[in-house]
């Protein structure tokens, strides 16, 4: 692991211990901590974050280990077993997609995307240069793919935004997000139409901690999704390659009508891997859990099951709205909210209500979402 700087000021011992805690669980990352006097100088903090984006300064302890906390949870896996946090959080990344998706498009949603953007990185030219590129040579539903695969701002902003839940960063990102969204759902279509009722198997290689294997072999037969979108690989070798002591392998039923996936190798930046990405929040079910001794490595294998996935959303909308007595017309989504209000999220449920009411101009539905603020 490449510790890049360290800096720690009046932090006790038992302080450290949970920042050790958290960089062993996170071997493979590259981890900046910076813990900053409130009287640091600004052109050094300025340096800081131009030298690494990545770089989280902080000068609260609550914000430092809060911080860590989302290190600690930055996983591409949410596992359903039982009506607990973990379910929240499913049922929440099932439900954020189609929120984006029916949002209304403007005119001004790709230039309020970029301008954010530039706030964001003000001070470091290179993501700028990647913003004015982005800005400059951007195409709805034709190149969306190769930004998401290349070295860029956008890849990172928007895996960041679904892992850490920010409902903020995800509205000003919607404009990308749905581009990319409808785009995997058209290469999809076309596939399933060239392969005609196959099973294909992806392979995915990662690091867990082994808490998170122990959890996955309690949770044969039970559901898993992921908090962003997937990337796979055709090649169990390739795929092996980048896995530290976990592959997942994955059965998908071309069938299924309901799952979202493309071959991306010949619109990625980077070729030959076989690449395959799956649309956010595909749901699958975990069928066995063992070590290969051959290969050194836990083997997760997984079968699609994207049809129970939407059963479940389509159950909890039911119930909502029933608790609601039904009043709602059905154009505006509040089940997103609701499900953050559940989580305890209630400074993002505020926002996103807030953000509703800029898109409905029915007078029960602003009635019905302003009884939540």
């Amino acid at each position: 692991m490449d510790l890049g700087y360290v800096h720690l000021l009046s932090v006790q011992d038992s302080d450290l211990q949970i920042v050790n805690d958290t960089l062993m669980l996170n071997r493979m990352k590259n981890i900046t901590l910076i813990w900053l006097d409130e009287n640091i100088d600004g052109e050094i903090k300025q340096l800081l974050e131009q030298l690494n984006d990545d770089v989280l300064g902080c000068t609260n302890r609550d914000i430092f280990f809060e911080a860590i906390n989302k290190i600690k949870n930055d996983y591409i896996i949410l596992i359903l077993s039982e009506l607990t946090k973990e379910s929240a959080e499913f049922l929440w990344y099932q439900l954020i997609r189609d929120y984006l998706i029916n949002i209304p498009k403007t005119v001004n949603s790709q230039q309020e995307m970029i301008d954010k953007c530039r706030s964001y990185y003000r001070g470091n030219q290179s993501y700028l240069k990647y913003v004015n590129e982005f800005q400059e040579t951007y195409k709805t539903n034709q190149n969306g793919i190769k930004w998401y695969t290349k070295t860029s701002f956008i890849y990172r902003l928007v895996n960041q935004a679904l892992r850490t839940e920010d409902i903020e960063a995800l509205l000003t990102l919607r404009y990308y997000i749905v581009d990319l969204c409808t785009w995997l759902k058209q290469e999809s279509d076309e596939l399933k139409e060239y392969l005609c009722r196959i099973t294909i198997t992806l392979y995915r290689g990662l690091k867990l901690s082994d808490d998170e294997i122990e959890k996955l072999k309690n949770n044969i037969d039970n559901l898993i999704s992921t908090n962003g979108f997937l990337s796979t690989s055709k090649s169990i070798e390739i795929a092996c390659a980048f896995a530290t002591n976990v592959l997942f392998e994955i059965k998908v039923n071309t069938e299924v009508e309901n799952i979202i996936f493309a071959h991306i190798s010949e619109y990625s930046m980077i070729k030959g891997e076989g690449e395959v990405l799956f649309d956010l929040g595909t749901t699958f079910r975990i069928t066995n859990v063992e070590y290969n001794d051959n290969i050194k490595l836990w083997i997760v294998s997984m079968i699609d099951d994207v049809d129970e996935g939407f059963n479940i959303i389509k159950d909890y909308i039911k119930m909502k709205k029933q608790k609601m007595n039904e009043i709602m017309t059905g154009k505006i989504s509040f089940s997103s909210g609701w499900l953050l209000i559940e989580m305890g999220q209630y400074t993002k449920a505020i926002y996103y209500f807030e953000n509703l009411l800029q898109y409905t101009t029915n007078e029960i539905e602003n009635i019905c979402i302003s009884t939540y603020l």
